[in-house]
């Protein structure tokens, strides 16, 4: 897993400067000394000493002096290395904060805590009159995370470098002479934690602290497959001391709180992190050294009493009793700081995460039942009483909750675990609809997946045949599907949804969009990859998600109704900035299938694309409908709310800025796909009708209509279609058609001097076919090129397939008398 800014900003590369300076002036010395080395001998007369032996010595003289010089070569080298990796370090992080930078001057906040790079549009800090738009979004993400990975290549590149040169070193030094110089000596580790706990360490106690809570790339990439790893005994022990040297202290500092000052001042950073990664690999069950291994027990004695509270939520007599509350706050902080890529299904981190499990389920139910039955003095936190009989508060338990998912919410191990586990879909809610005050940005880490962590790049590659980094990233895909799907199979439920749509007690009935945005804008990112899988579509690159053919998480059980996806489509359109980016992403795949189809119609797997036009066009009006219904106080309102999102979000896919012209801007989702043609057809198509302008004019028969394909093959929702499909169409046409049919059309003014269709503006408006027979033309040409591997008549049937039932609506929209 990349890096997050913190964490690179956190590094010190002018240490490897320090280190590289101590380097060349024992390179000087050893030049110094390398021609004296045989001087005791050499200096010696043949008077004073003749014969054999005297030939040797002086041949071992002459060697002693060569292998000095090598080593002095070598430690040059090593030198080399250091300082151009400091170099090459500090630069990837100026060019990164140069860019979070350039972000934040166009509005967007970089989530300095997120590996996967996510920003945030600040409206207070944009420009005049600057909006949130999705591609500017998209790409400042990708430059920044990419940025992040550059950064983290630099530290890898200069990791491999120096291990050559030790190497190189080691390989040059007799053992009669030195020891490896790649062995990490355990009797320094207590020293060396204790003199960093005071700030009196010296560069090399940090250097050596920091490098011995360190693992090899390979060593990161098999932990994370959850395969053994073996590290030198000498550096497990290393780890051990200088941990539990942590938890005894310096004698005013000890226990939980020399663990929270540890590495806290300035010149003591990067050995924070680095102890938080000695933590993690003590209690990683898959570490091996000879004799020794990983596992609950390797942690210091205080972070185990952490740990292992005793009723860490205690509920008697109408009072919740949370215990232990900042002390695990204080692990949590502490990992925190440490390396995301550590954090492997370890120890520490599922204790830690059952425990904030546990009391984010005491806030939710405080939140949503006490409080709701009006039970004063009810919430209790480390003894501390914390609403009294006013329900006034001095601070909830939020921020120390949050301290302790930000943090176990990198381990993605433990969190595909716990999500698919018997309590996941009760944890999930509660991390939806407790009302967290950073809006749900801690617990939403915890459903945080990446575009490049959801989809594999090794998926058609053979098992066997996969390289170590191809195997991370196919099991990586695996797990993130695994928590995307239990997300969606809770979301997308009937229980489910309406829970999160109507959060009872202190929020008195909002959504979890209007609760938590933050963590709804993160969902919203997560499901992007997944948006045309919801669709019904099976990509082999997203392994695992709705693999369960008996188990389809988006159709009611037994039915092919689409209403688990609906669900999910409604939620995700409870927050406007959240809709903007999953609906944008939905949009712009139509916009992609749309003309692809175009293309070649009569393609092996056109019927599976039409398929998936029709259901993800159907998804996004029925979901954007759902979520309106729920705000709004009647149909109307309803249905002019959800229209004007649509249109909103339909703005910022397609860029139309002059729907008479169709004027596009290039860089946006679906610019390229369908520049030049098609576009603003496609925008009107999605958009659909708006409805009257008043609600004594609303027909809601009429508007249901429009969306249904109630009035058969002629309904708006076929025919848009299929004039956004014609418009993509490029290339001779005219050829593409029977001869009879083309030499009509030909009369008709359809085609261009080159075979291409003209636009539908410019056929009708020529005035030699009625609106209604350009229709039935155009589905004549789609019919003719698709032969018989698609047929656009089944697009109403596709369609309607979305609206079969609509459970929640048509227990809210009785007017439309929606099945």
């Amino acid at each position: 897993m990349t890096p997050t800014y913190d964490q690179v900003m956190g590094w010190k590369p002018e240490s490897l400067g320090d280190i590289a300076s101590a380097a060349r002036t024992l390179q000087t010395d050893l030049d110094a000394q390398a021609p004296k080395a045989g001087d005791p001998v050499i200096n010696l007369t043949t008077a004073e000493w003749k014969g054999l032996a005297r030939t040797a010595a002086d041949g071992r003289a002459e060697s002693i002096t060569r292998w000095l010089r090598s080593l002095s070569d070598q430690y040059g080298s090593l030198a080399t290395a250091l300082d151009n990796g400091k170099t090459a370090i500090r630069g990837a992080m100026t060019t990164l904060e140069n860019q979070k930078s350039t972000a934040a001057a166009l509005g967007y906040e970089l989530r300095t805590d997120d590996p996967a790079y996510n920003v945030d549009f600040e409206k207070a800090t944009a420009p005049d009159g600057a909006k949130y738009d999705k591609d500017t979004a998209t790409e400042l993400q990708q430059a920044l995370l990419d940025l992040g990975r550059a950064a983290d290549t630099a530290v890898s590149d200069t990791n491999s470098a120096v291990s050559a040169a030790l190497g190189a070193i080691a390989g040059l030094t007799p053992a009669s002479i030195a020891q490896n110089s790649s062995t990490i000596d355990p009797t320094k580790a207590a020293p060396d934690a204790q003199a960093i706990l005071s700030g009196t360490a010296t560069p090399e106690q940090r250097a050596r602290f920091e490098r011995a809570m360190q693992l090899t790339p390979e060593q990161l990439a098999r932990l994370q497959l959850g395969q053994p790893v073996d590290i030198s005994p000498e550096q497990f022990l290393y780890i051990k001391h200088a941990t539990g040297a942590v938890d005894v202290g310096n004698g005013s500092l000890s226990g939980i709180k020399a663990f929270e000052q540890f590495g806290g001042v300035p010149a003591m950073a990067g050995t924070r992190g680095a102890l938080a990664n000695g933590l993690q690999i003590l209690s990683n069950k898959n570490i091996h050294a000879g004799g020794l291994q990983g596992g609950f027990e390797a942690l210091p004695q205080t972070v185990k009493d952490v740990l292992s509270i005793e009723n860490p939520v205690v509920i008697r007599d109408n009072v919740i009793a949370v215990n232990g509350l900042a002390n695990s706050a204080t692990v949590g902080n502490l990992l925190h700081s440490g390396d995301s890529r550590y954090q492997a299904g370890t120890e520490i981190d599922r204790r830690l995460g059952e425990l904030g499990r546990k009391y984010t389920d005491a806030m939710a139910k405080y939140e949503q039942e006490y409080y709701g039955q009006k039970i004063a003095n009810g919430f209790h936190i480390d003894g501390e009483v914390r609403y009294d009989a006013n329900f006034t508060t001095s601070g909830t338990a939020h921020p120390e909750i949050q301290e302790i998912l930000k943090a176990v919410g990198r381990d993605k191990m433990w969190v595909s675990d716990a999500f698919a586990g018997p309590d996941g879909a009760d944890f999930i809610h509660d991390l939806m609809t407790a009302q967290w005050d950073d809006n749900g940005r801690a617990a939403g880490t915890l459903l945080t997946v990446s575009e490049s962590e959801a989809r594999s790049q090794s998926f058609d590659i053979p098992p066997e045949q996969r390289t170590l980094g191809q195997e991370l990233d196919h099991r990586t895909a695996e797990r993130s599907a695994t928590i995307m799907e239990a997300i969606a199979r809770y979301t997308g439920s009937h229980d489910g949804y309406n829970a999160l749509m109507d959060i009872p007690g202190m929020v008195d009935g909002k959504s979890a969009g209007e609760v938590n945005p933050e963590l709804l804008r993160t969902l919203a990112d997560s499901f992007t990859p997944y948006t045309s899988e919801l669709g019904g579509h099976q990509d082999r690159s997203l392994p695992g998600f709705n693999d369960t053919l008996d188990s389809n998480l988006i159709h009611t059980p037994g039915t092919d109704n689409f209403e688990g996806s609906s669900r999910i489509f409604g939620l995700l359109a409870t927050d406007e900035e959240a809709a903007k980016t999953f609906y944008g992403q939905v949009y712009a795949d139509i916009a992609s299938e749309v003309q692809t189809y175009a293309d070649n119609p009569a393609a092996g797997d056109a019927d599976l694309r039409l398929k998936l036009i029709s259901h993800l066009r159907g998804l996004a009006d029925e979901g954007l409908l759902y979520a309106a219904t729920d705000r709004a106080g009647d149909e109307f309102a309803a249905a002019k709310s959800a229209y004007e999102l649509k249109s909103k979000i339909l703005d910022d896919v397609f860029k139309v800025t002059d729907l008479g012209t169709g004027k596009v801007t290039d860089g946006v989702p679906g610019s390229d796909i369908l520049l030049d043609h098609g576009k603003d057809a496609l925008k009107q198509t999605l958009l659909g009708e708006a409805p009257s302008s008043s609600s004594e004019d609303f027909s809601p028969s009429k508007y249901k209509a429009q969306f249904d394909g109630a009035t058969g093959e002629n309904s708006t929702a076929v025919n848009d279609l299929l004039i956004a499909i014609t418009e993509a169409t490029e290339g001779d046409v005219r050829s593409q058609v029977d001869p009879d049919l083309a030499e009509e059309l030909e009369i008709l003014d359809f085609f261009n001097s080159d075979g291409t269709l003209r636009s539908r503006e410019e056929i009708v408006q020529a005035g030699n076919v009625s609106e209604e027979d350009y229709l039935g033309k155009i589905r004549t040409i789609i019919e003719q090129r698709a032969g018989v591997n698609s047929n656009p008549d089944n697009i109403p049937k596709d369609y309607q397939r979305v609206w079969t039932e609509s459970e929640e609506l048509g227990t809210k929209w009785t007017t439309l008398n929606l099945p």
